[in-house]
């Protein structure tokens, strides 16, 4: 921006040195001419020379000068290198600082039970210290919402250094083989679909991958899938279904990708489509949300029977950026809409959305990757193990009125 606001002054400048220098007179400006034009108008007894040289002095001393003092109004090469050194320390601490949140709302509570699950005094306590971040009024509700815990762990879950779901579904089977197509368009990078073994049994895995580099989240259209990505699912959830083998999920996506072009390829449709048939599926469904679960996107492959987050996982119907732009008409609200939101794990285990939290380790799955990583593979399996002994009208009864009590 500042570079614009000086090209624009350099301009009007410029402007004002000609205008000083010329008037309304061309032959005062003779000298910005070729020197044939010159000698030209000399010829003619248009102008003489030490008057056009007198006036190149005029416009030229000036315009000199203001040049020199935009030069050492600019920053230095080493004033550049000081602010971008600047720049990336505060970058860490505000990091530093997040995840310093995000560590302090998990010391807050004891060790997992069970299959990762908090207590519920401690999901009691957590919603009460959610609701001290909302009840407060002005500023001191803007000062404070700024280090919620629901705020820590959506920024916990957009961390670009967070293991990806191809991660997790790479540890969760052993032989994977990866299907492409929907069979009717194109491949979605965005969407990973395979098949592979879990505890030594076949199943169809799907995992919703952001990326682990630049190159490669271009490529992956940074985790939003597209139509033919949520096709491909569908056909091998059927082909999964004719086989008789489990379907795992791993959720990690802002949402669908809202592009124009995917509108056209029936983007509504096509996760439509999705959780129709995931709710009739004859077969295991298990679900597990690894990072971001962004609206319809992320629900169309999560519609199992057993649905489980990690602890700094999100799932919601929007990003709280876009509630607050809606409801308040102000994005910069997104911490406090985030804790209204409800936007944390066990909130949301609270309200029966989902069945399991797992636990990520001290602070987050970026510093434990290998624990994140075995805590969802060791949930897959048992639950996997326990609905693989249930009777298939029975699975499909329970998954009925699972979703049917929302």
């Amino acid at each position: 921006m500042m570079i614009v606001l000086q090209l624009v002054l350099y301009c009007l400048l410029f402007f004002l040195l000609v205008k000083a220098a010329a008037g309304n007179d061309g032959l005062r400006c003779l000298y910005f001419y070729p020197k044939e034009y010159q000698e030209e108008a000399f010829r003619r007894g248009l102008a003489e020379k030490e008057t056009v040289a007198r006036q190149s002095k005029r416009f030229m001393i000036p315009f000199c000068l203001v040049m020199l003092a935009a030069l050492a109004a600019n920053p230095t090469k080493c004033e550049l290198e000081a602010a971008g050194a600047q720049l990336a320390a505060d970058e860490r601490d505000i990091l530093s600082g997040v995840r310093a949140v995000a560590v302090k709302a998990a010391a807050a509570v004891p060790k997992r039970v069970a299959n990762g699950v908090r207590s519920v005094a401690t999901r009691r306590a957590y919603r009460a210290e959610i609701e001290q971040y909302t009840s407060k009024p002005g500023a001191a509700k803007q000062a404070e919402v700024a280090e919620n815990p629901a705020w820590a762990s959506v920024q916990t879950a957009r961390d670009v250094h967070r293991p990806t779901a191809g991660r997790y579904l790479e540890a969760t089977c052993e032989g994977f083989f990866e299907c492409h197509g929907d069979r009717g368009f194109a491949d979605d990078a965005a969407i990973v679909a395979g098949i592979g073994w879990v505890a030594g049994e076949p199943a169809t895995l799907i995992a919703q991958e952001k990326g682990r580099d630049l190159q490669d989240r271009i490529k992956r259209n940074f985790g939003c899938p597209q139509p033919e990505g949520y096709r491909k699912s569908l056909r091998l959830m059927r082909q999964a279904e004719r086989f008789g083998r489990a379907v795992v999920c791993f959720v990690d996506t802002q949402g669908a990708f809202c592009g124009k072009e995917a509108e056209e390829r029936g983007q509504g449709n096509a996760i439509a489509d999705n959780l129709y048939a995931m709710a009739g599926l004859r077969v295991p469904t298990v679900s597990v949300l690894v990072g971001e679960g962004g609206s319809g996107g992320a629900l169309a492959l999560a519609l199992a029977d057993r649905v489980a987050m990690q602890e700094h996982a999100v799932y919601s119907v929007l990003s709280p950026e876009g509630f607050a732009s809606i409801l308040w008409k102000d994005r910069s609200r997104a911490a406090e809409a985030a804790a209204v939101m409800r936007m944390n794990a066990y909130e949301i285990f609270d309200m029966d959305i989902v069945d399991a939290v797992l636990e990520e380790g001290e602070g987050s799955a970026s510093a434990n990757p290998d624990f994140a990583i075995a805590n969802v593979v060791a949930y897959v399996e048992e639950s996997l193990d326990e609905l693989s002994a249930l009777p298939i009208d029975e699975l499909l009864e329970q998954r009925y009125e699972r979703f049917r009590k929302f």
